[in-house]
């Protein structure tokens, strides 16, 4: 691998991405870490489209590439991706991608792609995913969406709010966490949001 990922002759990123279509799972596997490894920046629609390979590991590592190769634009594609994801491996991989591609946007609303699609999505451990997800990006615009899904009548449904609430970049959300933690009836919640809560109000320099 090491000696594959410097070889620096012309053509060599071309090979590796043609060589794709036609590799067996296994190399095919291996190509596609190395466009990721040697940074094939051309090679990112040829890794969306192998993001939905038959191959569960070619699956796999594609989604763990793109989450370096691909751009905030690309962010509607990464959430159909993780929308339709076929294992739990793959859509929690796929939640760690949507996350870092949108904490490379400039935008208002880098949350966007996930809030667009949230309220449709019925599945509950995708429905789950995505609210950790929105936890993770940190976009203020996905505080009213995690607050109302608070009332959802699933408990793991709660849990992902509480989590994605307690993972929060700043102490925006504190004040929910400490209202979950002292008026909660699931325990899970009300420890999960104890321990946010106090990581939360750490975040916040200003506090004497």
């Amino acid at each position: 691998r090491e000696s594959f990922y410097g070889l620096n002759s012309p053509g060599v990123n071309q090979a590796i991405v043609e060589h794709i279509s036609k590799a067996n799972p296994k190399v095919k596997v291996e190509l596609i870490r190395s466009i990721g490894q040697r940074n094939i920046r051309d090679a990112l629609q040829t890794v969306l489209k192998t993001a939905n390979d038959s191959d569960s590991d070619v699956r796999l590592e594609s989604i763990k590439v793109l989450k370096d190769l691909a751009e905030p634009s690309h962010l509607p594609k990464l959430v159909d991706i993780m929308v339709n994801a076929k294992s739990e491996s793959e859509l929690k991989e796929a939640g760690k991608m949507v996350s870092s591609v949108a904490h490379k946007s400039v935008g208002e609303n880098p949350a966007a792609a996930v809030l667009n699609v949230i309220d449709s999505v019925k599945d509950v451990n995708v429905r789950c995913v995505l609210l950790e997800t929105l936890g993770s990006i940190g976009d203020v615009n996905s505080l009213g969406v995690l607050r109302t899904s608070l009332k959802d009548d699933n408990a793991e449904v709660q849990t992902a709010v509480v989590r994605a609430l307690s993972d929060w970049p700043n102490a925006a959300p504190a004040a929910d966490l400490l209202k979950i933690a002292q008026t909660s009836d699931n325990e899970t919640c009300r420890v999960l949001a104890l321990r946010g809560y106090v990581r939360l109000i750490g975040l916040d320099s200003d506090r004497s």
